[in-house]
């Protein structure tokens, strides 16, 4: 095997020279992955907290995910990388929510591993095939046993390990806004909603062309998104860390901002 695996399909070669117009942005991952590299290295270390572990988990999931986006980006996956953008949305929600009750909301975050796979158990037992239940007793009493080591104030059914809906939460730390605008675009494209379908539908000869394939349709909006919302994860680690980063973080910030006008202004056709 080869040191490159190629995506399953072919890339256009009108796509590639379209994708090149968005080379400074798309650039601009390089810079970004070795910002989230040097955070996760500086982030602390063994033993962790449940604050500290749970900040690195957060932390490290969006990281993944900004880096899924990108490389959806270079396949011309747009509409699935807009997707994606959203569980970045929520990874820097439920962080700054956390924060505001560290120690409390970190410990519920953990608990709600047992707790949420308790629940699960509970509404799918009745549907549990005879062959299989003997290992989902078992595996459903260790739930149970482990249910006992929870706060008793937590084990009360609610939105999941908050208690709170996401829209709650987004509230909570001021980001209401973003919530009813960007998440809201983000959703439709993770839901296929009728509301995105502009986005990966077209029109042809009087007739309709759905999308197969690379295309550059949403590779700038979501290139954009994936950015700037990772960027905003690192700067609530930065915060909660105090880490040495915060001079790396700012000059990647205005130097997006400066490209993002450059590829506005060059080529709004595939901004817009």
């Amino acid at each position: 095997m080869s040191t490159f695996i190629a995506p399953p399909f072919k890339i256009p070669q009108t796509f590639y020279d379209d994708l090149k117009k968005l080379g400074p942005l798309v650039d601009l991952g390089k810079q970004i992955k070795s910002l989230g590299d040097n955070i996760d290295a500086r982030m602390p270390g063994k033993p962790f907290t449940n604050f500290q572990l749970v900040v690195r988990i957060i932390f490290r999931k969006g990281f993944q995910t900004y880096l899924s986006t990108q490389n959806l980006c270079r396949c011309g996956c747009g509409s699935d990388a807009l997707s994606l953008c959203g569980s970045l949305f929520e990874n820097w929600i439920n962080l700054k929510y956390i924060v505001q009750d560290a120690d409390s909301l970190s410990t519920q975050y953990i608990q709600y591993n047992v707790l949420g796979k308790y629940y699960r158990a509970v509404r799918v037992e009745g549907q549990i095939p005879e062959s299989m239940k003997p290992q989902f007793n078992s595996n459903r009493a260790e739930l149970e046993k482990r249910m006992n080591e929870l706060r008793a104030d937590f084990k009360e059914k609610g939105y999941g390990w908050s208690k709170k809906s996401l829209y709650s939460r987004a509230i909570a730390v001021g980001a209401e806004s973003e919530y009813a605008g960007d998440y809201w675009v983000f959703c439709g494209h993770k839901h296929t909603e009728p509301t995105a379908l502009d986005d990966f539908v077209g029109g042809v000869g009087g007739g309709m062309d759905i999308i197969l394939g690379p295309s550059m349709k949403n590779i700038y909006h979501a290139t954009f998104w994936s950015t700037a919302y990772f960027l905003r994860l690192c700067e609530e680690v930065q915060h909660i860390h105090d880490l040495p980063c915060r001079a790396d973080i700012d000059k990647i910030q205005n130097g997006f901002m400066a490209i993002v006008k450059q590829v506005q202004d060059n080529h709004p056709e595939l901004c817009y």
